[in-house]
């Protein structure tokens, strides 16, 4: 169900389009050094719950470098960066995604310079338990501008994202040392 997974080091998906597919757009497992450079990834039907769940997901993944993507109409996170660390989310879009941009579990994340809009929650920092990585810290969130994240919530009401209420412009739980600074946050 996956648009393209990636289980191998050192890949770049760079200038093209993954669109419509039935489960994630792009999906990188336990690699190091994985870059998304101007990579569009979407779902046309609007607050959709059968769009698929996540547009760019790395997980369990170190040195990932996610800039100038564009993500819309995910069902639970447009970039969702998860059990990871020593990355990068910057220059970004996500719109009309339940979550505009996740760092679940993460440790020393940067997430700078993205505009995250129209989602129901635009930025969430988070740790949850059950998972092989039980740790998330040092997000530094900065020069972000996160605006209107008034979506009603079309997630999986069985899961976490699903019971999330909408209008949070950013959203930090169960993480330490993490640092929000510099971003205009506004209409959330």
């Amino acid at each position: 169900g996956n648009g393209i997974l990636i289980e191998g080091d050192r890949n770049t998906v760079e200038g093209f389009s993954v669109i419509e597919t039935p489960g994630d757009g792009i999906r990188a497992n336990d690699v190091d050094g994985v870059i998304f450079r101007e990579v569009t990834v979407g779902w046309s039907s609007p607050a959709d719950p059968s769009n698929g769940a996540y547009a760019l997901y790395p997980v369990q993944s170190e040195n990932v470098i996610i800039d100038g993507c564009e993500v819309y109409g995910a069902a639970d996170a447009g970039v969702y960066l998860g059990q990871s660390g020593k990355s990068l989310i910057m220059n970004s879009v996500a719109h009309d995604n339940v979550i505009g941009i996740e760092v679940e579990n993460s440790t020393d994340v940067v997430v700078q310079d993205n505009h995250a809009y129209d989602n129901t929650n635009g930025i969430l920092i988070i740790t949850l338990p059950g998972l092989d990585i039980l740790d998330g810290k040092r997000a530094n969130v900065f020069g972000n501008v996160i605006e209107n994240n008034n979506v009603v919530n079309f997630g999986d009401p069985g899961t976490t994202v699903g019971i999330l209420p909408p209008g949070i412009g950013v959203l930090l739980v169960a993480t330490d040392a993490n640092e929000i600074w510099d971003n205009t946050i506004t209409g959330n």
